[in-house]
């Protein structure tokens, strides 16, 4: 769908849990768009009291009110010709809903203390972590602007339910680091990979990066290890299995023995298979994921759903 709508003009609803990459997801759609190189204007609707939301989206002529000295240009005047992100939306006032519905009929707006309109050639993306159709059914939220927004909707769900998301991320945030400190970190160790990819990241991407700018600061060689992690992420994850977490080799403990878990396996056509294949391979993920004919992050997910644990 992305690949299809973003080269358009379409306006796009995205949401999603909070932390889960809507911005990043609006950069992507105004980068493969045709207004790439024109400007990328985001606008938060929740960070904004009420009071100056509608005079930074639209600007003030001077003399509109005490103070106004000058021509002030809103968000919708920097972003023309371009694209302009509407976060959390869901926050606008009814008032400025109504204002917002105009620009995007009429591709036309009236900056506070203005007696004419400024036409704008913008194209609309917002974002929400609370789903629009609720806020409607409640009166919070105008029925004609949500089918207005809502041409395109795009939901992304949490990281936990698209772990195969975690290792892009993990490289895309290191390589920016890499550039930004001129630092060479190249891999992250097995056991520091482990638990990033069985950690839940309860805050989404946005947890990911920080627990990496984490690893990256603490990081004084080229490889991101096991200890350059948080604490609380093994605390959490043991939390999470009910028991120790454990991350990386094994040491020779029986409770985690191949033998003890090929016996609780054994009512378990699947779970038996995927030890045995895991055994096979003594424990290297990657070829047993090829002898069971699936990718790793499928392997990874099935291992947690059976509660088969890392070695």
């Amino acid at each position: 769908v992305l690949k299809l709508v973003a080269p358009t003009n379409a306006t796009i609803l995205i949401e999603g849990p909070t932390g889960v990459g809507k911005d990043l997801l609006g950069r992507i759609i105004h980068a493969q768009s045709p207004r790439l190189k024109r400007p990328f204007v985001k606008v938060n609707c929740a960070a904004l009291p009420e009071a100056l939301l509608e005079s930074e989206m639209f600007g003030y002529v001077k003399g509109a009110f005490t103070g106004a000295d000058r021509h002030k240009p809103g968000r919708f005047e920097l972003a023309d010709s371009g694209t302009i992100f509407l976060d959390e939306i869901g926050e606008m006032t009814l008032a400025l809903q109504a204002k917002l519905l105009r620009v995007i009929e009429d591709q036309e707006y009236y900056a506070l203390g203005a007696r004419k309109t400024t036409k704008v050639d913008v194209r609309i993306l917002a974002a929400t972590n609370r789903p629009l159709l609720r806020q409607v059914e409640a009166g919070q939220f105008r029925e004609d602007l949500y089918f207005r927004l809502n041409v395109i909707r795009i939901y992304i769900p949490p990281l936990l339910e698209r772990p195969e998301d975690i290792p892009l991320y993990i490289n895309r945030f290191i390589q920016r680091k890499n550039i930004e400190r001129g630092t060479f970190i190249c891999r992250v160790s097995q056991p520091a990979l482990d638990l990033l990819l069985n950690y839940d990241y309860p805050g989404n991407v946005r947890e990911v990066e920080n627990i990496l700018e984490h690893a990256c600061l603490l990081c004084q060689g080229d490889v991101i290890d096991h200890g350059h992690l948080p604490l609380y992420m093994e605390e959490r994850l043991a939390e999470r299995q009910g028991g120790a977490a454990r991350v990386g080799p094994a040491p020779d403990d029986p409770t985690v023995s191949g033998a003890d878990q090929g016996a609780e396996a054994a009512a378990d056509p699947e779970r038996a298979r995927i030890l045995r294949t895991l055994e096979d391979h003594h424990w290297h993920r990657r070829r047993a994921a090829e002898a069971l004919g699936i990718d790793r992050t499928t392997l990874w997910r099935r291992m947690r759903r059976l509660g088969i644990n890392s070695r």
